[in-house]
């Protein structure tokens, strides 16, 4: 009996050992897929009405970013952004889009990733732990006449 359940201990630690190998332990697999806006921000200031550049970062705990999407309307329509290539798919990446406001006023701007496995980021109340906190982040940001 002894022996049955050493066996099955040395199983479970081998196991463990490959997973933490390929960079697939506990932790990782708790990652969800994530796109966070880095420009502009509610902090900058307000904005004048024109073209502007929504740029932001993305990555997944389970692999290659797919798609990012953009909303300038508190999450009611979807738009896609670009993604820019990176030959690793476990590197965050960069992705951007043209934003095209000609009304002033107050915009919630948000954006949703969504990987290769299908997972979609999730819209959720803000984790205070901040721990593998994966919810949308939305930048209120104030659009004046240019």
């Amino acid at each position: 009996r002894k022996k049955e359940k050493r066996g099955e201990e040395r199983r479970e630690e081998k196991k463990r050992k490959e997973e933490k190998k390929r960079g697939r332990g506990r932790g990782e697999k708790e990652k969800g897929v994530k796109a966070l806006i880095t420009s502009p921000r509610d902090e900058e200031g307000p904005i004048k009405c024109g073209t502007h550049v929504i740029r932001g970062r993305t990555w997944s705990g389970e692999g290659a970013v797919t798609r990012v999407e953009i909303s300038t309307d508190g999450g009611e329509t979807w738009k896609d952004a670009i993604i820019e290539e990176s030959n690793d798919r476990w590197l965050w990446r960069r992705f951007h889009y043209l934003w095209e406001v000609n009304e002033p006023g107050q915009y919630k701007v948000m954006a949703r990733g969504t990987d290769e496995k299908g997972r979609v980021q999730p819209t959720r109340d803000w984790n205070f732990q901040r721990k593998h906190f994966d919810g949308i982040v939305p930048e209120n940001i104030i659009v004046e006449k240019g």
